[in-house]
């Protein structure tokens, strides 16, 4: 994974929980430096390291601090770096999660030896679709939910989101999850 994952990762826990607990999440994982080039990549076994130590550190579960990390990669993170092309991706939820494999393919320009996970989206009515997700990863399907959820900021509506089955695949995951939209948030 790129360095940018990782410094995202920082961020989030530093502006959560403090600095002191990402002394500990470095400490705790192994990993010889916290700071990371954004565009240089990484071997995947720093992430999950990362990973397993912040939700040590935090005294969560890895699924749960990866769904928290989704979240505030969709509202913090990506709108930093990727703002024009979340912007030019969807003007409503659906169309936003037809349009992920495109969103890859053009950051895809932007890194080398880049594996974009894959998504397909099977709408069943206005407000109720199958997200498929496969990627050659294993394990960050509590992050593509923690994504999802994160839509609800951006979209204005409330999001709820099942992982609902898990298809078994010679390598990485393949996930299906139902999403329906349920409500628009009010705004004040």
């Amino acid at each position: 994974m790129y360095g940018l994952i990782h410094t995202a990762l920082r961020d989030m826990v530093i502006e959560t929980y403090g600095p002191e607990k990402w002394d500990k999440v470095v400490t705790k994982s192994g990993v010889t430096a916290d700071t990371f080039l954004s565009m240089r990549s990484y071997d995947d076994s720093v992430a999950y390291n990362l990973v397993g130590s912040t939700a040590q550190v935090l005294e969560c579960s890895a699924e749960s601090c990866l769904r928290e990390f989704g979240h505030y990669w969709l509202t913090q993170a990506a709108p930093k770096v990727y703002a024009s092309l979340l912007d030019t991706t969807g003007d409503t939820l659906f169309e936003f999660l037809e349009s992920l494999d495109d969103l890859h393919d053009k950051i895809t320009l932007t890194f080398i030896d880049y594996s974009p996970p894959s998504f397909r989206l099977e709408r069943l009515s206005d407000h109720h679709a199958r997200l498929h997700y496969r990627s050659q990863r294993q394990g960050l399907t509590p992050f593509v939910s923690g994504l999802i959820k994160g839509m609800e900021q951006r979209f204005n509506v409330s999001i709820n989101v099942e992982s609902t089955e898990e298809v078994a695949v010679s390598e990485g995951e393949y996930t299906i999850f139902e999403i329906t939209v349920s409500q628009s948030h009010e705004t004040s």
